[in-house]
């Protein structure tokens, strides 16, 4: 037990056998009761984490944490694929790109399912969480994609501007 002063009076906080607390206002009387849910948390490892890349199953690493987007895949912004797209690996960095909002992380807060383990932890570490790896062991980039294809996916819309432009102008000429 612990005692706190709130709006000047004495507090005792009791546990009930790991499913909730009680206080009690000095003289012993029962204030309130609140049931909190009090369990261990979960540890998942990278390996099983990866057997959940479908649109019906879809848990996502990020910040050493696991998360089961599952329920938010048709309700995502940008769609499902692309947190399908990213399941697997560590997609810490795949989400601080898109420049998430903060009532996006706090609606993030409802998937979570538990932690990476230790050992997948250290692993992220000292790659630097740049890498992750394919089912065949060989490391890939963590975004995913080659260089050459994020600087193609870069270029693209410019081209097509810079065609369209042409195109207009031997029209008119």
């Amino acid at each position: 037990w612990s005692q706190s002063r709130r709006g000047g009076r004495a507090h005792e906080w009791t546990q009930h056998g790991g499913v909730g607390w009680t206080y009690f206002h000095k003289g012993g009387e029962r204030q309130h009761y609140r049931p909190v849910k009090m369990t261990e948390t979960k540890v998942y490892t990278m390996e099983e984490c990866k057997k959940h890349n479908t649109i019906d199953d879809c848990w996502l690493v990020m910040f050493d944490k696991v998360y089961n987007v599952t329920p938010f895949m048709d309700d995502h912004p940008g769609g499902s694929e692309i947190m399908l797209d990213v399941t697997g690996r560590d997609s810490t960095e795949d989400f601080e790109d898109v420049v998430h909002s903060s009532t996006a992380r706090k609606q993030l807060e409802e998937f979570y399912i538990g932690d990476l383990h230790e050992d997948d932890k250290a692993k992220l570490k000292s790659s630097g969480g740049a890498f992750a790896t394919t089912s065949s062991g060989a490391a890939k980039p963590s975004g995913g994609q080659s260089p050459i294809m994020t600087m193609i996916k870069a270029l693209l819309p410019f081209l097509i501007i810079a065609l369209a432009f042409y195109y207009n102008k031997s029209k008119s000429a």
